[in-house]
């Protein structure tokens, strides 16, 4: 989940009454990134009933620690001086509220929240490409497991993949807005196929409730895509097209054929993709 040092900075965020609704529905989106992250390891749990359990004791920690982080600043100090401060707000509240001691206490918790989610976000890939591979949906190779039962290939490519986009922030005009907006943008997608999957699940058994749910969450992420910005979408295409070759390689592998509405949609994402480069190096877009 989103650390307290993206907290600290997102908690202040000031602008028009469109930028703030937008900060608002991003921010929500980014504070849930990762709540799904006992159901990806819920393979490797003793009890299944656990899962569960956990996913609700986490969000009500998680919601419990952000409200409490988002308020304590304005019952403080002045909403104007707070806007004036630099990244992590959070960190000068403190220091100015525990002189000596409460800058330094933000800080190593940053760096705590900073190593589990890193740590967290590791696992979470490797974990769901392993399973993948063995719904044969990625070569075998990526569901081979090391001496201590952990997907060793999917682990070297998730930080390969983490590599490259460390580097990618190097030449990033704003490379926290932009590591924040990408990574909403790509976990939102997944998120939509989910409630949309949920809301094809309620209309076929006739669970108006189930059905509910999953439109008005399908209408949420696509408002929250859509505020987010139109270019960031764009560039998420480009991370699926190595994908694609990965897919049909397996596909192949495996004997499946690759479907021809497989093919549409990867030549539309692709498409996509290519444009987004061509966009950028024209200075339409910008990271």
């Amino acid at each position: 989940m989103a650390s307290m040092g993206e907290l600290g900075a997102d908690a202040v965020a000031i602008g028009s009454v469109g930028d703030q609704v937008k900060n608002c529905l991003i921010i929500l989106m980014w504070t849930f990134v990762g709540i799904e992250g006992a159901t990806v390891m819920s393979s490797r749990a003793r009890k299944k009933s656990d899962v569960g359990k956990v996913t609700v004791i986490g969000l009500i920690c998680l919601l419990l620690i952000y409200i409490s982080a988002s308020v304590l600043p304005y019952g403080y100090l002045p909403y104007t001086e707070i806007a004036a401060m630099n990244y992590p707000a959070m960190l000068y509240v403190f220091d100015s509220m525990a002189p000596g001691w409460g800058g330094a206490f933000i800080s190593i918790a940053i760096i705590i929240s900073i190593l589990g989610s890193w740590l967290s976000f590791t696992i979470l890939p490797a974990e769901t490409t392993s399973e993948m591979a063995d719904y044969k949906l990625l070569p075998a190779s990526w569901g081979k497991l090391n001496s201590h039962n952990a997907p060793s290939m999917s682990l070297l490519i998730v930080g390969a993949c983490t590599q490259a986009f460390l580097i990618v922030l190097l030449f990033s005009a704003d490379a926290y807005d932009f590591a924040f907006s990408m990574c909403t943008v790509a976990i939102v997608i997944t998120w939509a196929f989910a409630a949309a999957y949920q809301a094809k699940w309620g209309v076929q058994n006739k669970n108006m409730v189930q059905a509910a749910i999953g439109f008005v969450a399908v209408a949420f992420q696509v408002i929250g895509v859509l505020f987010n910005g139109w270019s960031f979408l764009l560039l998420t295409c480009v991370g699926y097209i190595p994908g694609f070759f990965i897919y049909v390689k397996a596909r192949k592998d495996y004997g499946n054929a690759i479907t021809m509405g497989e093919k549409v949609c990867m030549g539309v994402v692709s498409a996509l993709g290519v444009l987004s480069l061509v966009l950028l190096a024209m200075g339409v877009i910008s990271i």
